[in-house]
């Protein structure tokens, strides 16, 4: 009896098991919110096994220069299929599958199951878009958690992974963190338009929070939904119009921007006028308060 408590301990033990990732030293610049700026710093404390994965995936030297390389492309140098097929073969060369190339271009690998890797490329300008998933995702969740939110699905865990060069002094940005996110079990991209038609005023308005929260750039490949009809978000980066000065849309106008744009597109997506122009400025001042 007593081994067999010894066994389920240990295994307990290994479960909660944790490792702190280098805490970035211009944290607290981006959050006035003090509660905010823990929950932020937790997310650099990743679970031993999820550590240990990423460490045997990136501690091969070719696995880093992919990283260096994927970083030397932009957005533009991707419209050409000569680039992207050649980036797309050395990624899958490596053992990666890729979920996802655009401006971030987003990894699965066999020895990190159930996570997703997400890293930015090359926008010297905006060196903070990736990163910004978490904090955002953050927000959500709390708004989800306070207003009971039952059909939103988000995912469970992100989590940023150091892959910098100077661990004794790093830095939140994309050049020094990648994103590990939790994958969220989606239903099949072909019964979207069946789940969206069928969202209730409940549902739509629930969008509308999340949006509110910090949810941005409303299109079919972001706003998805889970097998049982929930609304599933998987992007929570900081909208692409975003000056790079502007990281977490501290500034109120550009938030407010932001939301009303995307507002709109949720609009868009639906085929009618869900938020009215009268409507838009109350929404957002509403829970921008919270």
């Amino acid at each position: 009896m007593i081994r067999k408590i010894l066994l389920v301990l240990g295994l307990l033990s290994q479960y909660c098991a944790a490792v702190q990732q280098p805490i970035p030293d211009n944290l607290s610049q981006f959050f006035n919110n003090p509660e905010l700026c823990t929950a932020v710093k937790q997310c650099f404390v990743m679970p031993e096994q999820v550590y240990k994965s990423l460490q045997k995936i990136f501690i091969q030297p070719q696995n880093k220069d992919l990283v260096r390389k994927i970083r030397q492309y932009s957005r533009t140098d991707l419209k050409n299929p000569e680039y992207q097929a050649g980036l797309i073969k050395e990624i899958e060369a490596k053992g990666f599958t890729i979920i996802k190339i655009k401006s971030t271009v987003v990894l699965s690998h066999p020895d990190l199951s159930g996570y997703f890797i997400k890293l930015l490329l090359k926008k010297e300008s905006r060196p903070f878009q990736c990163v910004s998933r978490i904090p955002h995702w953050i927000r959500a969740k709390q708004m989800q958690d306070k207003h009971n939110l039952d059909n939103i699905a988000l995912p469970k865990h992100k989590y940023y992974f150091y892959i910098g060069e100077n661990p004794s002094s790093p830095q939140l940005c994309d050049e020094d963190y990648i994103v590990i996110a939790q994958v969220l079990p989606l239903d099949d991209l072909h019964n979207h338009a069946h789940h969206l038609h069928a969202l209730t005023t409940e549902q739509k308005q629930q969008v509308v929070i999340m949006i509110c929260a910090g949810i941005r750039d409303i299109c079919t490949t972001n706003l998805q939904f889970t097998p049982d009809g929930k609304v599933a978000f998987i992007d929570t980066e900081q909208a692409n119009s975003n000056p790079s000065e502007i990281f977490f849309e501290k500034n109120r106008k550009a938030r407010v921007r932001s939301i009303s744009k995307s507002l709109e597109q949720f609009n868009a997506l639906l085929g009618e006028d869900f938020i009215t122009e009268d409507q838009l400025v109350n929404t957002i001042n509403r829970y921008l308060q919270e």
